[in-house]
């Protein structure tokens, strides 16, 4: 089972060798993305020509056309360091998140390396009770926050791969980050029968 999301409209450009045979980039416009249970979240886009192309991970895309390039044949290890997990679910929405909206993160990739970046928006993953496959349901369930990366590219994270700055003076970059747990508090605000 797979579900699409709408999403803000991203300007961009894909990789050539993704969509045919040829080299180099054409501009595109994300507008949607798709989740299937244990599978990269992929998106939709529409080409300049009109030709609307899907089921694309993120690692096809780039929003500076002078972003380094790779081999396809790394194509798989290039995604792999610009998003951290697959779906955990089969249902999702997408939000931006008003407080993040004008925010910067540093990334940090699977090989370790770190990378700013500007937030776009994020994937929540959610339950669904008519398709019901999948953890979606479980409380450690990562939200996927899509950042367009200072060297060109984009990434998906979680949070526990980012570290936000919020432009108001708020972080202190010299406050070591404390090593935080997950939250499994389970809340109810109605009395229950015993």
């Amino acid at each position: 089972m797979t579900s699409n999301i709408n999403t803000p409209v991203v300007p961009c450009f894909v990789r050539k060798d993704v969509i045919s045979n040829e080299q180099g980039y054409l501009p595109c416009e994300i507008f949607a993305a798709k989740i299937a249970l244990n599978n990269a979240l992929t998106f939709h886009i529409m080409l300049e020509s009109g030709v609307i192309y899907n089921n694309l991970p993120i690692s096809s895309f780039v929003w500076n056309e002078n972003a380094e390039d790779f081999k396809s044949d790394e194509l798989e290890t290039i995604q792999q360091n610009l998003s951290w997990w697959d779906s955990q679910g089969s249902s999702a929405e997408c939000i931006v998140y008003w407080y993040l909206h004008n925010c910067e993160a540093v990334f940090t990739s699977r090989n370790k390396s770190k990378y700013r970046g500007k937030y776009l928006f994020t994937i929540e993953e959610v339950y669904n009770s008519t398709y019901p496959f999948g953890y979606a349901n479980d409380k450690s369930v990562k939200g996927h926050h899509v950042l367009q990366l200072e060297n060109g590219y984009f990434a998906i994270s979680p949070n526990t791969f980012l570290r936000w700055d919020s432009g108001d003076n708020f972080v202190d970059w010299n406050v070591d980050i404390p090593k935080l747990k997950t939250n499994h508090i389970n809340v109810s605000s109605e009395l229950k029968n015993n």
